[in-house]
């Protein structure tokens, strides 16, 4: 699949332009951030483990307000690949 062009935002900065990248759909992909690079593991049963240069923590998905999709302080929009 070729890389999809996002926003991203982490924690409260600003709306930035991204990429998902995704290896597997559903299961596997990445955020290309800038230069952060956030890798994301879905074990099919709810689990969703985030990594990136700092360790990894399994995060919850949610929808947040403004229709943003966010893993932790992760978040982003657009046409996202859902299934």
């Amino acid at each position: 699949m070729q890389p999809i062009p996002l926003e991203c935002r982490v924690g409260d900065g600003a709306w930035q332009s991204c990429r998902m990248e995704v290896i597997q759909l559903g299961r596997h992909w990445f955020l290309q951030i800038g230069r952060q690079r956030i890798e994301f593991t879905h074990d099919g049963r709810g689990v969703v483990r985030m990594a990136q240069a700092s360790g990894s923590v399994d995060v919850i998905p949610r929808w947040a307000e403004d229709r943003s999709l966010c893993w932790d302080s992760v978040c982003v929009r657009g046409d996202l690949p859902l299934d």
